[in-house]
C-alpha cells in the first residue's frame, strides 16, 4: 500500500484513493486501535465496517432477499482490493481472493481493472445474472451505488449506457 501511495503522490495524482479497513466484530475488537494507528496519515481513509456474509463464508449471516440479482453491485465498478500477496480481489467481500482478477506482481492496475473477465462480470451484473458468478451467488448482497449509478453503467466505466439485448 505504501508503495502504491508513493507512486500516486509522485505523479501528483488524486487517484487511486486508498482505503484500508478492518471489520468491527467482537473477535477483532482488540486490534482496531492498533490498526487505526498504523494506517492513519498513510491511507486516504481508514474504516471500521460492519460484518456481512463475505461471499457466504460467515455462516451466521443469513441473506434472504430473493431479488438480489436485479441490483447491479456498485463494488464491481468502484473497488479493486489488493490482498497482501498482490492478489487483486473482485471486491472487498472477497477477502480470500477466491474471485481473483489478477495479481499486481504480474499485471498493472489498469490491466486488471480493464481485463475481459472484469468486463464480463460487470455485464452479467447489468443483465441481472450475477447469480451465475460463484462469488456473487455466495454473497447475495449487492451494494447500491450513488444516485447516478442507478441510471445504468457500462461494462468498463461508471457512465450511463443502455445495453442492447440486455446482455
Amino acid at each position: 500500500m505504501r508503495r502504491l501511495i508513493a507512486i500516486r503522490d509522485r505523479q501528483r495524482a488524486n487517484r487511486p484513493v486508498v482505503q484500508v479497513g478492518i471489520i468491527g466484530m467482537p473477535q477483532k475488537a482488540h486490534e482496531i486501535s492498533a490498526f487505526r494507528k498504523k494506517w492513519m496519515g498513510v491511507a486516504d481513509s481508514v474504516v471500521v465496517s460492519g460484518i456481512v456474509s463475505r461471499l457466504g463464508s460467515i455462516s451466521f449471516v443469513n441473506i434472504a432477499d430473493s431479488n438480489w440479482q436485479s441490483t447491479p453491485c456498485f463494488y464491481v465498478w468502484s473497488q479493486l482490493p489488493v490482498l497482501s500477496d498482490g492478489t487483486a480481489a473482485l471486491c472487498c467481500d472477497d477477502w480470500d481472493g477466491v474471485a481473483a482478477m489478477g495479481n499486481l506482481y504480474s499485471s498493472t492496475i489498469r490491466e486488471i481493472w480493464t481485463c475481459e473477465l472484469r468486463k464480463k462480470l460487470r455485464i452479467l451484473h447489468l443483465a441481472g445474472r450475477a447469480g451465475t458468478i460463484p462469488a456473487c451467488q455466495a454473497c447475495r448482497q449487492p451494494r447500491q451505488g450513488p444516485w447516478w449509478f442507478a441510471n445504468g453503467v457500462s461494462g468498463e466505466r461508471t457512465t450511463p449506457v443502455s445495453i442492447p439485448g440486455g446482455g
